[in-house]
């Protein structure tokens, strides 16, 4: 216990006597700025990723941004899955889409696994972008508990009527 406050004592002095340091060297002002940059861009990349769960397996929602990918014409670069699901990398012109989907959880056993699908554009984010392509991939997944509805029944077409029957003429009678 003693030894343990001893070096809390002995890291706060160390810490006192670097500010001091920099504050005599005059860089306390650089270093403090320099450490709200990194803070703001470490905030800036944080918020570049746009998150959103989809009730499917992470198989489907594989297959959906597959097919997403395809219909906004983004290549795929790299496919990478694994079993809490996986990593996917397209081009989007000069930016990298990166794909990131985390099976999760699902509190409630009835609803079906839960799928979380991240992705980041570039280096800190394409919030319009990334939405549109999180809206197309919830078009390829059936959401769950829907009745899938079978297609419309077409009645078949009645035969044409037929012609009335004509009666032929009364045979001569045998004389």
């Amino acid at each position: 216990m003693a030894r343990a406050r001893r070096s809390r004592w002995l890291w706060a002095a160390y810490l006192g006597l670097a500010a001091l340091a920099l504050g005599n060297a005059g860089c306390l002002v650089a270093a403090a700025a320099g450490a709200a940059a990194g803070g703001a861009a470490g905030y800036a990349y944080y918020k570049g990723k746009v998150c959103r769960p989809f009730v499917a397996s992470a198989e489907d929602v594989r297959a959906a941004t597959h097919k997403a990918l395809a219909e906004l014409q983004m290549p795929i670069v790299r496919d990478e899955a694994g079993p809490a699901g996986g990593k996917i990398e397209a081009s989007a012109g000069d930016d990298t889409v990166t794909i990131t989907l985390d099976v999760q959880a699902n509190p409630s056993p009835g609803d079906g696994p839960v799928t979380q699908v991240g992705i980041r554009v570039a280096t800190f984010g394409n919030a319009g972008l990334s939405e549109r392509l999180l809206d197309q991939i919830s078009f390829h997944l059936v959401p769950h508990g829907a009745v899938p509805v079978p297609p419309p029944l077409v009645p078949t077409p009645l035969p044409p009527p037929s012609p009335p029957v004509q009666q032929t003429a009364a045979p001569p009678l045998a004389k």
